[in-house]
């Protein structure tokens, strides 16, 4: 090495030197960047730059072998042989450039350096040839010397060529200059160059230093060029990767068909998403084939396949874009978009849709179906039933309510509630056998619609579904009985869905106000009593401030000696307009809007307010609505109003009917409970009208029994009806319960309830309502007649 460096300073002109070292550095480049190209290409384009590369790489070392040897100062005047001068460039090209651009178009680590150690052996060769072209001197190379140089030189270049991609090219540039200067500077020092006759022959050092001068400027002028180009390529490849980027990065897969029926461009997503096999698509394959492919991949019979292809040659066709989806044996659903590109071809874009779609189902059921219980909606069965109307079939729709729902919340909370909703929804499922659409409307509402109007039909099916709603249910280990009452109205009863709906309503109302668990018809009339309902409402609303509501008094006799023991209050309603309205009429309007509470608390107060007057020992009896019992401040309202108008609390006795304590009996008896405790008297009034009446006396602590009239009425005459009034009497009698029979109006009555028993006696027999005034007269009247009694026994006993 070091008789290399002190020949380079001997024998050369440095500037030469430094010359050729630029020299050889610039066409590195050039080679490098070329071969880059090469690289990146494909086809006529890539022997292009093949060409190119080798062209550099061989000159650029032959320029760079004459240049030093232009710069080699010996005793003696050489000149170049022209004949061997261009032979060694060609030598140059074939051994160097050309093995080493060759290495560009494989991936194969042995093959790269196979080439790179031809290439560095080539610039030994071509360095020899250079040599032999010197004329009128002769040249020694020692053999011995020039193999270790070879071998570096083909380990230098073969490891050039094979460096990773990646590598920076500075550093291939440095291997390539290194087995360059190292083979011609090295062989330099180990040669002998002595002079041969005279005068020199062949062309001169002038000539050949124009004619290195002339393959320099070229190189340069392509090194140029390629630096204004690299920009440009650097850009083209920036974008290139930008979209390669982008085609890899797509959510949707890509396929571009060509003009020529063939696949021009397609992405990574495409094969994912129907995870084709590597030769399932291609650039260059026919569209057909690519479907074929799909078609095997997917399952699809010939048939299939055909209509498929059909279809594509049609989307190609047209001016516009289609759009459809596939729905694929896997469950998913598959988007494709077809765009043609004018000139033949096209763009089509698939996309995975499945998510999408399973929400969107998802999102329409949620619509259009209850998300407890699974049934359609309110909005659903609207449709249906439009859609009824709008194909003119004939339909009947069932409006259902759950009767003792309520209940189930309350004791046994909401998450049992939710429970027997569904199992409702469930059962009527069963029983809705021919294809009856069920819904859930809201709450405990549940509709039936069955495209029939049969009325035999309809109150058959309508009884199936109050039976199987009347069955118990087992909740929490508890039976637990609800039943239902149902309101039915068809087509034929209403010209559209929403008086249809109306219609139902209706019925259900009715069937209600006739003591639940039944079915009705829409009829005639029922939308005029609903007017004359909402009328009422209205009218009842302002009633109590208007003052227009008073008090009346019947009187409870002993039956033992026909004295007044105290009376029952009933409220009468005086409308300015329509005259006296009967509380069979207005009392069920003013439950079901909430106005008994207040209607209520003002018959208490009024008469407690009257009972104050009224001699000590004369009670007064309420009637009491359930849901005024309902409420939890009831008692206390009750005992601050006996407390304000200064009344003892055994002298108020409140009356409910037996059907009331049906519903919420359980909230009911703790009302009770807290008013007998209170001192309070508590009375069942029509007993022998319910369904448990003697359940009833065991259940709720009660002071009286109020005997129905239709009991005391037949009596006289009905055997039947006077066993079960001695009945009720004794039973009475046994549990410690005193009795009243209502609505006597003979005299024969009067005594079929004093030989049963009975303690009391009301009726018009006894005394028609009267007002407060008359029940005090009454009262004084009493007292007067009792005091001439006591007179009169008195005299009695002293005549004796």
């Amino acid at each position: 090495m070091v008789e290399i460096f002190l020949t380079l300073a001997k024998d050369h002109a440095i500037t030469l030197v430094v010359a050729a070292t630029v020299v050889c550095i610039v066409a590195s480049w050039l080679f490098f960047d070329l071969f880059e190209r090469v690289r990146g290409t494909v086809g006529l384009s890539r022997l292009q730059w093949l060409g190119f590369a080798a062209l550099a790489g061989g000159l650029g070392v032959w320029t760079t072998h004459f240049i030093a040897t232009l710069g080699y100062r010996p005793d003696f005047a050489f000149s170049f042989d022209p004949d061997m001068t261009a032979a060694s460039a060609l030598i140059s090209v074939a051994t160097v450039g050309l093995p080493a651009a060759l290495t560009a178009l494989t991936d194969r680590t042995w093959l790269k350096l196979l080439g790179g150690a031809v290439t560095g052996a080539g610039i030994v060769l071509m360095h020899v040839a250079g040599m032999a072209a010197l004329t009128n001197c002769g040249v020694e190379q020692p053999a011995a010397g020039a193999v270790p140089i070879a071998l570096a030189s083909a380990a230098l270049c073969a490891l050039a060529m094979a460096l990773p991609e990646r590598t920076r090219p500075g550093i291939r540039i440095a291997l390539a200059v290194a087995a360059v200067s190292l083979v011609h500077f090295g062989l330099i020092a180990g040669t002998a160059i002595v002079p041969v006759g005279s005068e020199p022959s062949g062309i001169d050092r002038s000539i050949l230093g124009f004619l290195v001068g002339i393959v320099v400027i070229c190189l340069a002028l392509s090194a140029g060029a390629l630096v204004t180009s690299s920009s440009k390529l650097a850009e083209q490849k920036q974008r290139e990767a930008l979209f390669s980027n982008a085609l890899t990065n797509m959510s949707n897969g890509l396929l571009v068909i060509g003009a020529g029926g063939r696949i021009d461009l397609f992405n990574d997503r495409l094969v994912t998403l129907f995870d084709i096999r590597p030769e399932g698509v291609a650039i260059g394959m026919p569209w057909q084939r690519y479907l074929a492919n799909l078609a095997e991949r997917l399952g699809w019979n010939e048939a299939r396949l055909g209509r498929v292809i059909d279809n594509h040659t049609q989307w190609f066709a047209l001016d516009r874009t289609t759009y459809l989806e596939h729905a694929l044996e896997d469950g998913r659903t598959i988007s494709v978009s077809c765009r043609p590109i004018m000139g033949g071809g096209a763009v089509l874009t698939y996309d995975d849709v499945t998510a999408e779609r399973q929400a969107q189902r998802e999102v329409e059921r949620l619509a259009f179906h209850d998300p407890l219980t699974g049934l359609p909606n309110r909005r659903k069965f609207a449709q249906e039933l439009e859609a009824a109307y709008e194909g003119r079939r004939a339909a009947t729709l069932f409006l259902i309510d759950l009767d003792r729902f309520k209940i189930v919340n309350d004791t046994l909370g909401h998450a049992a509630g939710d429970w027997l909703l569904t199992e409702c929804g469930v059962r009527m499922g069963r029983v809705c056998e021919r294809g009856e659409l069920v819904a859930r409307l809201a709450g405990d509402e549940f509709a039936v619609l069955s495209l029939s109007c049969d009325e035999e039909e309809a109150a058959g099916l309508s009884r199936r579904i109050i039976a199987t709603l009347s069955d118990p249910f087992l909740i929490h280990g508890r039976m637990v009985s609800v039943g239902c009452s149902i309101g039915m109205a068809s087509t034929r009863d209403a010209a559209s869905a929403d008086v249809m709906i109306q219609h139902a309503d209706l019925a259900l109302y009715k069937a209600k106000t006739l003591g639940r668990g039944r079915n009705q018809r829409y009829e005639a009339g029922m939308q005029e009593a609903a007017m004359r309902r909402s009328v009422l409402e209205a009218d009842l609303r302002g009633a109590l401030e208007r003052g227009e509501f008073t008090l009346l008094y019947q009187p409870l006799y002993r039956i033992e000696d026909r004295s007044v023991l105290g009376f029952e209050a009933l409220i009468r309603w005086q409308h300015p307009a329509r005259g006296f309205i009967s509380p069979g009429e207005f009392i069920p309007v003013a439950e079901e809007t909430g106005l008994i509470r207040e209607i209520g608390l003002w018959i208490v107060e009024e008469a407690c307010r009257h009972v104050r007057q009224w001699p000590d020992g004369i009670h007064v009896a309420v009637n009491v609505s359930p849901v005024q019992l309902r409420s939890e401040g009831f008692p206390g309202e009750v005992a601050r109003l006996l407390e304000a108008a200064g009344v003892s609390p055994d002298r108020l006795e409140i009356e409910l009917t037996e059907t009331a304590l049906v519903e919420d009996s359980e909230l009911i008896a703790a009302s009770l409970r807290t008013l007998r405790d209170s001192g309070i008297r508590v009375a069942m009034d029509d007993f022998g009208t319910g369904y448990s009446s003697l359940a009833h006396l065991r259940k709720f602590d009660l002071d009286c029994i109020k005997i129905d009239l239709s009991f005391v009425q037949t009596a006289p005459f009905d055997p039947a009806a006077a066993a079960v009034l001695h009945a009720v009497v004794q039973l009475a009698r046994g549990l410690g319960v005193g009795t009243v029979g209502e609505g006597v109006e003979t005299e024969e009555q009067f005594e079929v309830l004093r030989q049963a028993g009975c303690e009391v006696a009301q009726g018009y027999l006894l005394g028609r309502p009267m007002t407060a005034m008359q029940a005090y007269a009454l009262c004084r009247a009493e007292t007067r007649q009792n005091v001439r009694r006591a007179l009169a026994r008195r005299s009695a006993v002293a005549a004796v």
